[in-house]
């Protein structure tokens, strides 16, 4: 499984230089924290995986605004094709 893991910084190569070809053959995005919820958005929005994400420990928004099109999986255990998550 081809997997795009994102934390921390917004990548411009991926947000401001979009191109399909940087995604090819991804099949899932998981973001481990402290990113803006709009980044996400664009992600869920932009490439046709599912976005599974954990907070980290600046996203104190994301109580009030979650990223839509995320899926959040905090304290919890998820199995996508095979790769189990915790």
């Amino acid at each position: 499984m081809k997997l795009l893991a994102v934390a921390d910084e917004e990548c411009k190569g991926l947000w401001e230089y979009y191109s399909p070809e940087k995604f090819q053959d991804v099949e899932m995005i998981l973001a481990c924290g402290d990113l803006n919820r709009h980044y996400l958005e664009y992600l869920a929005t932009m490439v046709p995986v599912p976005v599974f994400y954990v907070h980290g420990n600046h996203d104190e928004s994301y109580d009030d605004h979650p990223p839509e099109g995320a899926v959040c999986i905090d304290d919890d255990v998820i199995e996508y094709h095979g790769l189990r998550i915790a």
